[in-house]
């Protein structure tokens, strides 16, 4: 799984918790820099991720930029990757706008219970 999160706190706690279920987790605190890293790995299956857990409010490149680039992206990737909005948030024109997005699957306000990742992961 890739975080895409500026906030170490957020990072740390859903590593944590998604460490419970065993899955791997890489975060990145640029969406640049995970846009990077998903172009280089874009041909290796083991490397690429199932799930983004992608913040709305980042620094330089936010998260909409992230998913204008990642729309192109996407087809180019070996694995299909579904998208997670994650933000404290909870303005329905942010939830409204990530439903305009095929790749995004769901969009869940922080602070993000276990439960909720559960039903993601399993």
């Amino acid at each position: 799984m890739l975080i895409i999160d500026d906030n170490q706190v957020t990072c740390m706690i859903l590593t944590e918790i998604l460490e419970k279920f065993q899955v791997h987790v890489t975060c990145f605190n640029e969406a640049e820099s995970a846009l990077e890293y998903l172009q280089k790995e874009s041909g290796n299956m083991d490397l690429l991720p199932e799930i983004i857990l992608l913040d709305i409010n980042l620094p330089a490149m936010d998260g909409w930029d992230f998913l204008n680039e990642f729309i192109t992206l996407h087809t180019q990737l070996v694995k299909k990757i579904t998208v997670y909005m994650i933000s404290s948030s909870i303005s329905e024109h942010d939830m409204n706008k990530a439903q305009e997005y095929s790749v995004v699957k769901g969009y869940l306000v922080k602070p993000i219970a276990e439960e909720e990742i559960r039903k993601i992961v399993l």
